[in-house]
């Protein structure tokens, strides 16, 4: 069962990538939301 120890931060790094690339991506998405309005 010793994988689980090696196994457990790999999914942590992996997690924490999504989590910033899924918040960079919310900003991204509202600036772009914040430049259309003020085009308009």
């Amino acid at each position: 069962m010793n994988w689980i120890f090696y196994l457990a931060p790999v999914v942590a790094m992996i997690g924490g990538v999504v989590s910033v690339l899924g918040f960079a991506n919310t900003i991204e998405t509202s600036f772009a939301a914040s430049r259309a309005g003020f085009d308009q």
